[in-house]
């Protein structure tokens, strides 16, 4: 089962470094929410773990003036973010480089705030990650991550088919994101959860790609399939969706979440 998670992971996340495309529920709205709650400036050093395409990374730069590190474990998805920040004129302001977010190649309290979107439901072991995040923030720096979450318990069958097309554990709205952030060593964890809908969610996407960015995803798509068996069992996965899929939006949102790393304690 371990293997056949990994495998989905790797396919879903491939496919979209071939498409020059990431996703993240909430698109460009959902980035300027969850950096307003972050209290990101222009003095802000910020940390985009898990970076995509780019387009967050670029975002805050232009929208707040920070200065803006994007890893991400996928080398394609490093290269078009660079390729990105090029062609906006950031590269003074903005980088990217191959890391895991397991693994920070960081000192401790480099950053401001960590930001990361739609990456920690996917890592095995996402308190890890969490614990890199507090240990490259400095006191009092903030982390912040946008997630996909069940609005309520879904039925078993949904949960195992999302989870085999997307290779991702989903948490049920609640505390449940809070509680790992605790047990990371943040204090003061908030919550803001969101439902989805298709119209949205398709408006928010095509705010982050261009004309060339959207052909270049429709072209590559059915060449990835042609080629590619794995691509071909990936897709055909997918079709093989139950009959709660159809009920999709009642159960999936996601959820912006936020923390703060406390100070060290210092005497007795």
């Amino acid at each position: 089962m371990k293997a056949a998670n990994a495998e989905s992971r790797s396919i879903y996340f491939d496919l979209q470094a071939g498409w020059g495309v990431s996703k993240h529920l909430g698109g460009g709205a959902a980035t300027r929410e969850l950096a307003s709650l972050c209290s990101i400036d222009a003095a802000s050093d910020v940390l985009v773990a898990g970076c995509g395409n780019g387009f967050s990374a670029c975002a805050l730069a232009q929208s707040f003036g920070c200065r803006v590190i994007g890893i991400d474990i996928n080398p394609a998805m490093v290269e078009q973010s660079a390729q990105h920040a090029q062609r906006l004129g950031l590269t003074e302001r903005v980088a990217f480089r191959d890391a895991d977010a397991r693994a920070l190649p960081f000192p401790e309290g480099q950053f401001d705030v960590v930001f990361s979107e739609s990456v920690n439901s996917f890592i095995p072991e996402p308190t890890v990650a969490l614990r890199e995040y507090s240990r490259v923030l400095a006191e009092a720096g903030r982390v912040g991550i946008n997630e996909c979450v069940w609005l309520e318990p879904p039925p078993p069958g949904l949960a195992r088919y999302m989870k085999r097309v997307m290779g991702a554990r989903f948490l049920v709205a609640g505390d449940a994101w809070e509680t790992l952030l605790g047990e990371a060593g943040f204090m003061s964890p908030t919550a803001s959860i969101h439902r989805m809908t298709l119209m949205g969610q398709w408006k928010s996407e095509m705010e982050q790609l261009d004309a060339r960015q959207v052909l270049r995803a429709w072209l590559t798509l059915p060449w990835t399939i042609a080629k590619d068996a794995e691509s071909r069992r990936w897709l055909l996965s997918t079709l093989a969706a139950p009959p709660a899929a159809m009920r999709l939006l009642r159960y999936f949102g996601y959820g912006l979440f936020t923390a703060t790393k406390p100070p060290r304690r210092t005497g007795p």
